[in-house]
């Protein structure tokens, strides 16, 4: 059973990894053997939580990697889908796909609340770290019980490695998309990009009601923030007409 729930966990964490690398386009090779060179890596490092110090190489990785870093993913998530994406955007796509509006508990929450008790907690685990030393249970021999120790300096220094290779990829798709350093999307169709489709949601596009309620999300939320752009008949018959420039049309050509 534990060997099913661990296979079970890992499969949606390596997908979340490997469709993210597949869909950018940053590692060219194909998936399986993406998959392989990843389930090769993450094999040889578990090596490590094999050994006869496996229990406090287990407990520097789960005080560490699995704190800091998940804080400041989940927060900087809220703020790309809350206040890049927009919350009314997003409200949208869940009445679309639930038929129900969220309401305004979930909207106050997902904008003010989350984002300041997630900001709170992260600068409290600073603050904590820098005043009192992270210790480990160890175990000792003449008492045969767990006592608290103190991380060495060096386990300190693997702690902040781990902290930053966690958080490390942010900041370098930021400046990469910022700067137009590398280029790291498919090609994609414009109609596609105007909406913020990825090579995973393109499919979506096949579907005219769901297109075309996507362009008029976009029609309405400019016209919210007082920018006229065009109606949204004359939008999606301009996107349809870029759609079919490039070759994405719904129907496939005729063979002769």
């Amino acid at each position: 059973m534990l060997l099913m729930l661990g296979l079970g966990s890992m499969f949606g964490t390596l997908e979340g990894v490997i469709t993210s690398l597949n869909d950018s386009h940053v590692i060219t090779v194909k998936k399986p053997v993406l998959t392989a060179v990843l389930c090769g890596t993450a094999c040889v490092i578990g090596l490590l939580f094999t050994t006869r110090a496996g229990q406090y190489w287990v407990s520097l990785f789960d005080h560490f990697a699995g704190s800091y870093a998940l804080m400041c993913i989940a927060f900087f998530e809220i703020i790309a889908v809350i206040y890049v994406y927009g919350y009314r955007r997003f409200l949208n796509d869940l009445e679309y796909m639930t038929t129900e509006r969220p309401g305004r508990y979930w909207t106050i929450t997902w904008r003010f609340v989350s984002p300041v008790i997630m900001v709170v907690l992260f600068f409290s685990s600073i603050i904590k770290s820098f005043t009192h030393h992270p210790v480990y249970s160890a175990y000792d021999p003449i008492t045969t019980a767990q006592v608290d120790t103190e991380y060495p300096a060096w386990a300190l220094f693997v702690a902040l490695m781990l902290v930053s290779l966690a958080l490390a990829p942010t900041p370098f798709i930021y400046f990469v998309r910022k700067f137009k350093i590398w280029k790291i999307e498919g090609d994609i169709p414009a109609a596609s990009k105007c909406l913020g489709s990825t090579p995973s949601t393109t499919y979506m596009l096949k579907s005219e009601p769901s297109f075309n309620r996507m362009v008029e999300s976009t029609a309405s939320e400019l016209q919210a923030v007082g920018i006229n752009g065009p109606s949204t008949n004359g939008t999606t018959k301009n996107v349809d007409n870029d759609r079919k420039g490039n070759g994405s049309s719904r129907h496939a050509p005729k063979r002769n």
